[in-house]
């Protein structure tokens, strides 16, 4: 599609949205790929920078993990998937498509899909299986898309290092493009008493990048023996 032709395209969708109720109104510069800002190197900061609130238990259970390594991470070394907010922190891009009941994010991490269901209750929680990524359900505040994750399962880490999260743990994140449209934060609140002497927020921001492509991802590969790598990479070069 060629850049004139794009424009107008997006363009009618714009005034196709913006026609629609105030409620009913999004945000439609949120759409397209994005690229985590800074990689998030150790353990995830509160906004102002400082560490997490951990309770005295939690902090014990991030400096086991650490000490352990990659080799106790299970999104590194077993492939299984990342929850929220982890998901959100790692470096390969995503990209954003939106309806007006839904909200999908689709990460080359691992190739995970993210679906937000727009203007829904939060299942009853016997009414859901507990999901690594839990469930999201978001509503448009003006040009914010204001997201709740919940129900997750026990298995997940909130971020590389090891802090730890429990399944009845609450994400609340609210995701604002830039009056440019270049840039997309994500300010990410943390509600988790089994972990945290007390709600934090942290902060991330993505840059777009129109020209990025969503590569294959996957994970499985690097669990192989060295010998069965070989043998499929010999394979490609013939």
């Amino acid at each position: 599609m060629n850049v004139q032709l794009r424009t107008m395209v997006t363009v009618a969708a714009i005034a196709a949205v913006t026609s629609l109720s105030p409620a009913a109104a999004q945000d439609l510069r949120m759409s397209g790929s994005w690229v985590l800002s800074a990689p998030v190197q150790g353990s995830l900061k509160t906004a102002a920078g400082t560490d997490a609130p951990y309770t005295a238990a939690a902090r014990a259970v991030l400096a086991e993990r650490m000490a352990a390594g990659i080799s106790g991470d299970p999104v590194d070394s077993a492939c299984l998937p990342p929850g929220i907010p982890r998901l959100m922190t790692t470096q390969p891009p995503f990209s954003v498509l939106i309806t007006p009941v839904k909200v999908t994010m689709l990460h080359e991490f691992q190739h995970t899909i993210r679906h937000i269901h727009l203007n829904e209750d939060m299942p009853a929680e016997e009414d859901i299986d507990p999901f690594f990524g839990g469930t999201s359900v978001g509503r448009w505040d003006g040009n914010t898309l204001v997201v709740t994750t919940a129900r997750f399962n026990d298995q997940i880490w909130l971020d590389q290092a090891g802090s730890p999260q429990s399944e009845n743990a609450v994400i609340t994140e609210r995701f604002t493009v830039s009056e440019d449209g270049g840039k997309l934060v994500n300010q990410i609140t943390i509600e988790d008493a089994a972990n945290y002497t007390q709600p934090w927020t942290a902060t991330l921001s993505y840059y777009r990048s129109d020209v990025v492509q969503l590569k294959e991802d996957v994970c499985a590969y690097k669990l192989l023996a060295p010998s069965l790598r070989a043998q499929i990479d010999s394979g490609r070069t013939q």
